[in-house]
């Protein structure tokens, strides 16, 4: 997986989206860029549990012959015009931050890279 490639697709695509815009949204164009690049949806799980933390799942694993890519995908967004918690939002990102590396497959042995 050419992860550059994947990012470039990313932001093109993105860059032409109209209307309501999320955090699955963000998800999704993420998804669709990988797509074009392996097809394989075997390769891809979304919400995957951590194994060692109850309740915590990860947001996308992409795993193939070589490697597993452990992906967290975060995006806040106002859409109100009530003040915004940033101290909540800092504090979910590096929830996310600290919990990224502790994933780890339960079925294989190969190198785990991660990303936020």
């Amino acid at each position: 997986m050419n992860l550059t490639d994947v990012f470039k697709d990313f932001c093109t695509e993105l860059s032409k989206r109209k209307g309501f815009l999320s955090e699955d949204n963000i998800r999704f164009y993420w998804f669709a860029s990988m797509l074009k690049q392996d097809n394989n949806l075997n390769h891809y799980s979304l919400e995957e549990p951590y194994i060692s933390l109850a309740d915590k799942e990860l947001d996308l694993v992409y795993e193939n012959d070589n490697e597993i890519l452990a992906i967290e995908i975060k995006f806040h967004r106002n859409p109100s015009k009530i003040p915004f918690p940033h101290p909540n939002s800092a504090g979910a990102i590096f929830d996310d931050i600290q919990r990224l590396p502790l994933w780890k497959s339960a079925k294989s042995e190969k190198p785990i890279r991660y990303f936020f």
